[in-house]
């Protein structure tokens, strides 16, 4: 049995057509293109939902009972859309197609869909230090992060340590560093600078 119901979302699916007021600032309406919004439904790895097809295309992700939304960039109207599954070239992939071109593509696997954001966990750990991150600035043109970090090292000052100033307890200092991230090959940290 299949119930539709009406889900309120902030999301604008139909073209942006920009007005004027004044006569001189007038811009042309784009054309409409010839095909109209499609939804169709996939199923790949663990991940299921619907896909609207179209000029604004967007993925709907129906996991635990919540419905997540997240638009596809695309600056054409996607005509077609299908699930793909090849073990050996594409696994849990699909393909769509724009302008008589065939597009083969797959979700990646290391990215969560079940929040508002699409999330993914880079791990920061080196060796025994645990680190925390705090700020975080990407740079487009060389596709790499910065991210400052902390983590806690065993105080060496001897007057923190005494027993009378800790309380028998061991003290603790935060230390600071920067981290150097790469997304041009897979995630990977160049380098890292102590502050």
């Amino acid at each position: 049995q299949l119930r539709f119901y009406r889900f309120h979302h902030k999301l604008i699916l139909r073209p942006f057509h920009m007005l004027t007021t004044r006569e001189d600032e007038k811009i042309e309406a784009p054309p409409e293109p010839s095909g109209q919004q499609r939804l169709y439904e996939f199923n790949f790895g663990n991940q299921s939902g619907v896909f609207i097809a179209g000029l604004n295309p967007h993925w709907i992700f129906c996991e635990r009972s919540y419905l997540r939304i997240f638009p596809m960039t695309s600056e054409h109207f996607i005509d077609c859309f299908a699930s793909f599954n090849n073990t050996e070239f594409c696994p849990d992939g699909f393909i769509y197609t724009i302008d008589k071109q065939v597009n083969i593509c797959r979700l990646s696997p290391n990215i969560v869909y079940e929040h508002n954001w699409a999330l993914r966990k880079i791990p920061l750990k080196q060796g025994p230090k645990h680190y925390t991150a705090h700020h975080i600035c990407y740079h487009p043109p060389t596709r790499s992060f910065v991210i400052a970090v902390s983590y806690r090292e065993l105080s060496t000052d001897a007057e923190m340590n005494r027993p009378e100033q800790s309380g028998g307890l061991p003290r603790f200092q935060d230390k600071h560093e920067l981290f150097l991230l790469d997304l041009s090959n897979g995630v990977k940290v160049v380098n890292h600078f102590p502050l």
